[in-house]
């Protein structure tokens, strides 16, 4: 009988100690899990910026859409889509069968009213001091026709220039409205859209409360949203000295030139965020500012989940980076 208790206690010894070892591994891993649960970050040096940030997007100076000056079939294209062209180059042509004939009408007719104006001039050559009132109203009748005819023929010259289009400048072909001839087309219409990428820049609209902390060649980091892992270094071109129209309040346009301009990734239209950098300082400890906290004695971080509280002197105020002075070292944890 003895032996039996002493079984059983040694048994029961056992399941207490694997019971404990159980807890104690489950409370030492919920432990773990719940401290890598806190939100924390690490103190870190490095580069801290003062900045304003703006949104804007991709513009270019040398981009057009280009219309016919009248209406008319399209009787050959010279382009496609992708194409590069030269300053100058043709692009369009309308049929130019009706505007020759017009043209050629208008040198007719001009030559006849020149001819009229000729006639009566020699008539009235020998009364340049007792013209008639009858003869000075046929003169000034064939001149009035004459000058008539002259206006028309400029006109016509005009209309047959005008049957062509001709790239503005050297740039890329991006669309073509119609690209078949036989098609009728009005001057309303566009016809073709040219491109020179190799002069696009960002262009942000500053309020007029923004714009005084901005100036000519001040650096600006744009971060496009189509590739927001990257930071592109531009540098302010020009700010208008004057407000834009169509805009809600008073902003000014800002253009913002690339360093190194890709075209092969850049495009019109993409969209981004611009840091333009009032102040920079370098090699300075910082934090992200969700974990910079204030009391009625001062600004602090947290260095334990406890809420060890450790007074901070604050730097720059960045937007991703705030700057941090006092009895901290760089690798701390800091708790939000």
């Amino acid at each position: 009988m003895a032996k039996k208790n002493k079984l059983f206690q040694k048994k029961w010894v056992w399941a207490v100690v694997v019971v404990l070892a159980i807890g104690g591994g489950l409370w030492f891993k919920n432990k773990s899990s719940a401290n890598q649960d806190l939100d924390s970050a690490t103190i870190e040096k490095g580069s801290v910026r003062h900045e304003i940030i703006l949104t804007g997007r991709i513009r270019a100076v040398e981009h057009a859409q280009l219309n016919f000056q009248s209406s008319g079939e399209l009787s050959w294209i010279g382009v496609k889509e992708g194409d590069w062209v030269k300053k100058g180059q043709y692009l369009l042509r309308l049929n130019a069968n009706s505007l020759q004939s017009q043209y050629e009408q208008a040198v007719a007719d001009l030559r006849k009213y020149q001819a009229t104006v000729d006639n009566i001039l020699d008539q009235v050559k020998d009364h340049d001091d007792d013209e008639t009132m009858a003869q000075k109203d046929l003169r000034t009748t064939a001149e009035a026709g004459r000058d008539r005819a002259y206006r028309a023929l400029e006109i016509a010259q005009e209309n047959l220039r005008n049957g062509y289009l001709k790239a503005p400048f050297a740039g890329l072909i991006t669309s073509v409205v119609l690209p078949f001839s036989g098609i009728n087309t009005t001057s309303a219409q566009s016809q073709i859209e040219i491109l020179n990428p190799e002069t696009m820049y960002f262009e942000i609209q500053a309020d007029q409360t923004e714009i005084k902390d901005l100036a000519v060649d001040q650096p600006v980091y744009i971060t496009l949203d189509s590739y927001p892992e990257k930071e592109i270094e531009a540098t302010v071109k020009s700010i208008a000295f004057t407000p834009s129209t169509g805009q809600q309040g008073t902003v000014y346009e800002v253009r913002v030139a690339f360093n190194e301009l890709d075209t092969e990734k850049y495009r019109i239209g993409m969209t981004g965020d611009a840091s333009f950098i009032l102040e920079i300082k370098d090699d300075v400890l910082y934090i992200p500012p969700k974990y910079l906290n204030s009391d009625k004695d001062g600004k602090f971080i947290k260095l334990s989940p406890k809420n060890d509280k450790v007074y901070v002197e604050v730097g720059i105020d960045g937007e991703k980076r705030v700057e941090i002075k006092g009895d901290i070292s760089q690798g701390d944890i800091v708790y939000d």
